[in-house]
């Protein structure tokens, strides 16, 4: 093991790797821990190679021996906790695992084979079918296992947001409250912001008006704070839509607030949008129109055509 650490340390990754390998062997029989910290050398070594699905199957033997161990407290790795260290690493991996685009769209090209055998491998240990969102619930599992915050905070958003794709909307409720609570704890605006965009979304599909409205006000507040301006700008804009019914005035100012969020985030798409929106409500009272126009999902190019008579008495017929 000494060796292997020496050959790690000097940039011999290969050699390094050789001799941990032998030492997990050696060690497997008689002592669980020293096996495990080889196995979790090892994974670590082949990550630093550019294998990360090979550093996660080897990671995720480690931890399964560091966890059977009777006590980790053998180990020489600093402190007695060498699953909570294993736990903690194999999170971030399975997140930069989840997040590699290349990876997916060239997995969905070519399933599972027999030369697939380190992926089927991978899929047996984590014990999930294999999918960017089981690498979002693996990285929550082992990061609440490491203790690891952060990353348990990233996981939850990204498996919240997957969750919400799928139609599991209470499940992605949990997990982005979940989110907000932990970027609110490390006072990060971002955070924050992300979750409540999401949150959002989940009670206006779960019919929630009242919750994703407060939401809204809150979001475009913080996005704000924590320099997010065009999210910021969207808040505005969807409060608007939201609330038009009970106050037109407010929401017409909302939406004055949509255009001048856009024009300091230097967006001329959202800026021009802005403007065409402001002077229909305003300039025309016709606030209830840009709101049921967005409501049903057509855009700003419907609007567009608002000179145009039929449109507008149809308009006119659904309010």
């Amino acid at each position: 093991m000494e060796l292997a650490s020496y050959l790690h340390k000097a940039g011999d990754l290969a050699a390094g790797m050789y001799f941990y390998c032998r030492s997990a062997n050696v060690a497997s029989c008689e002592a669980t821990p020293v096996a495990a910290e080889a196995l979790y050398k090892m994974g670590m070594i082949k990550t630093e190679l550019m294998d990360l699905r090979g550093g996660i199957i080897t990671l995720e033997r480690a931890l399964e021996l560091a966890l059977s161990s009777s006590s980790d407290s053998d180990s020489s790795t600093s402190g007695p906790n060498l699953s909570h260290l294993i736990a903690a690493d194999l999170a971030t991996f399975y997140m930069r695992l989840a997040d590699d685009a290349d990876f997916w769209a060239a997995d969905s090209e070519q399933p599972l084979q027999q030369s697939n055998a380190e992926k089927c491998d991978a899929l047996v240990v984590a014990g999930r079918v294999w999918s960017s969102t089981a690498c979002y619930e693996r990285a929550l599992e082992c990061a609440q296992l490491g203790s690891d915050e952060a990353i348990e905070g990233l996981a939850s958003f990204k498996l919240g947001a997957a969750r919400l794709q799928d139609g599991d909307l209470e499940g992605a409720l949990a997990l982005q409250q979940r989110y907000l609570e932990i970027s609110q704890r490390f006072a990060d605006l971002k955070g924050e912001a992300a979750a409540r965009a999401e949150l959002f979304k989940i009670y206006q599909r779960l019919g929630d008006k009242r919750a994703a409205i407060e939401e809204l006000d809150i979001l475009r507040k913080v996005a704000e704070d924590a320099g997010e301006l065009t999210t910021a700008a969207d808040a505005c804009l969807d409060l608007a839509v939201l609330t038009y019914r009970e106050d037109e005035v407010e929401a017409t100012k909302l939406l004055e607030g949509y255009y001048q969020l856009s024009r300091r985030a230097a967006d001329r798409g959202r800026q021009g949008s802005a403007a065409v929106l402001i002077g229909l409500a305003s300039g025309r009272a016709m606030m209830h129109h840009v709101a049921k126009v967005f409501e049903e999902g057509r855009g700003i190019y419907e609007l567009l055509k608002w000179k145009d008579a039929p449109l507008i008495e149809g308009l006119h017929d659904d309010v």
